[in-house]
């Protein structure tokens, strides 16, 4: 179950980066900010501090990309088990 989970919150992620980066408005630092963030890598967020320009957009996205990559851990991990009682 939750290597099935993993493989569907990063095609999720990617997805929702794809439609992101396709946006003219949106900052490309901040879309991979928000993709690393929401996977909880830290190395990417390093490599991704490396690359961007602006680097205060990578760290905006990852801060707010990390707080729902964890929360999503804890609901899918703990909680939806046992409200589904698996």
């Amino acid at each position: 179950m939750t290597k099935h989970w993993t493989v569907s919150w990063v095609v999720l992620v990617a997805v929702a980066v794809i439609f992101l980066s396709r946006d003219p408005n949106v900052d490309s630092s901040l879309v991979m900010g928000l993709m690393t963030g929401a996977l909880t890598s830290t190395p990417g967020f390093s490599a991704a501090k490396e690359v961007a320009a602006n680097e205060g957009k990578v760290t905006a996205g990852y801060g707010i990309g990390y707080l729902f990559g964890v929360l999503g851990v804890v609901f899918f991990v703990q909680l939806l088990p046992k409200i589904l009682k698996v």
